[in-house]
């Protein structure tokens, strides 16, 4: 689990089956960890290809809700830093941030799924089943779908496996042979933060 104040946390999800939750939604925003092996498999092309067959436009109204949502979420989000973000991305960075969807996508663009990971985090977020009270509790078309497909088609537990608790627990010590989760798409970017901390250590 990240360990991030408590003025960052935006929403929570309902819990998984050792009580922590599944997901959170954080300023800046991040992604749950369940997905990783799917989407090296395909999974966003599997989920796109979903999307696109769409016979009664109810998939791309439901993309365009959550597109919605979100743009709303981060409007708030940055209402009180929004000078301070166009003095680092420039004014018309800015604007494209705070208009853009789920995971950053623009918000008219309803016929891509970009990251599995952004729209299950926002479903579990914002669904009905939800602890948080401050959204839409509709949830995530797209999100919902893909638990569907990790639950009965992939044989995935999405409410966690008996050890998965030990990396969440605040309370519990971790050890080398404890269960610990890394993410694929954070692999690269951790190996270069480290290569560039041990540059900068030889360079002193």
């Amino acid at each position: 689990m990240p360990q991030v104040g408590p003025s960052q946390v935006t929403c929570v999800s309902s819990p998984c089956r050792h009580g922590f939750p599944q997901a959170f939604g954080f300023h800046p925003t991040k992604g749950p960890k369940l997905i990783d092996e799917w989407e090296g498999q395909s999974g966003v092309r599997e989920m796109t290809d979903w999307l696109r067959n769409d016979v009664n436009g109810d998939k791309r109204k439901g993309y365009e809700r959550a597109n919605e949502m979100q743009k709303q979420i981060r409007s708030e989000l940055v209402a009180e830093d929004y000078d301070k973000l166009v003095s680092r991305m420039g004014e018309y960075n800015a604007a494209k941030f705070v208009e853009s969807g789920i995971a950053g996508i623009p918000s008219s663009q309803t016929y891509n799924v970009k990251c599995i990971h952004a729209h299950v985090a926002d479903h579990l977020c914002r669904s009905s089943q939800s602890n948080n009270t401050n959204t839409s509790t509709e949830g995530n078309i797209i999100g919902e779908h893909a638990l569907n497909i990790l639950q009965n088609q992939r044989g995935v537990s999405t409410l966690g496996n008996d050890v998965c608790w030990q990396q969440c627990s605040l309370r519990h010590e971790q050890l080398p042979s404890d269960w610990n989760y890394v993410p694929k798409k954070n692999r690269q970017g951790l190996r270069s933060t480290r290569q560039r901390r041990k540059e900068r250590r030889e360079e002193d």
